[in-house]
């Protein structure tokens, strides 16, 4: 895998490369189930390395984006998720600036402040929970200066008017 960022590529060449040769093949990536916390940080030291991760694509072993897996990671701008994706957890993308993100159909759900920086969203026609996890005190897109929301037409759980989120029924405000 050719990397575009050199600390993803250490970090990666680091906890997957299983042959030793230095490098992460496409079959190493997608024996990963499990990403850790092997990219997370801390408000007190934040991972300012990393600005991309467009390879994570590759690792189709992988169904879940743990609690907090890329949390502070302050640079983060562009990720690409792979299309094995069906629940991103609580705070999973806390303190990341990524204002648009392609979230995959096989994606069920989304936990509470995955995501800070948001301007647009499109929930895929799989998502059936919005805010899940055992500190869903908030909606996914809580903190987010979301300006609008769409919701692929064939979602049997939420509809956006007028760019403002409903549940299907339209009998609750999810978010606007």
């Amino acid at each position: 895998i050719e990397f575009a960022d050199a600390e993803v590529k250490r970090i990666c060449v680091e906890n997957w490369d299983t042959d030793g040769d230095g490098e992460l093949s496409y079959k190493e990536a997608a024996a990963v189930t499990d990403l850790g916390n092997v990219f997370r940080a801390s408000s007190e030291t934040p991972n300012e390395l990393i600005t991309t991760f467009e390879e994570l694509q590759y690792f189709t072993g992988l169904t879940e984006i743990g609690d907090y897996t890329f949390s502070c990671c302050t640079e983060l701008q562009e990720i690409v998720l792979p299309n094995t994706i069906e629940k991103i957890d609580y705070g999973a993308f806390n303190f990341c600036p990524i204002t648009h993100i392609d979230l995959p159909e096989s994606l069920l759900e989304i936990g509470s402040d995955a995501f800070d920086f948001l301007v647009t969203v499109n929930i895929p026609k799989n998502v059936r929970l919005l805010g899940s996890g055992s500190k869903s005190y908030a909606g996914p897109f809580y903190s987010c200066p979301l300006v609008e929301f769409t919701v692929d037409a064939d979602n049997q759980h939420f509809c956006a008017v007028d760019g403002v989120l409903f549940n299907k029924s339209m009998t609750e405000l999810v978010c606007y």
